[in-house]
């Protein structure tokens, strides 16, 4: 089974790190990337095309 690549994009490094916890439990996922605000993640997400986004709908900047 094809694992699927996560990216998680909040600017809270406690969310980022529970968020993280929780998806090392499970063999099905990959995380390729972490991004603490949304200029940086729109950057990452063209260039990773990642499968899956855990995003905070609340950040400073762009949201």
């Amino acid at each position: 089974m094809k694992k699927i690549k996560v990216v998680i994009i909040d600017d809270e490094i406690l969310s980022r790190n529970l968020l993280k916890e929780y998806l090392s439990d499970n063999d099905n996922f990959t995380l390729i990337a972490e991004c603490k605000n949304g200029i940086e993640a729109v950057g990452v997400i063209n260039a990773m095309q990642p499968d899956l986004i855990f995003l905070d709908i609340q950040m400073p900047g762009k949201t």
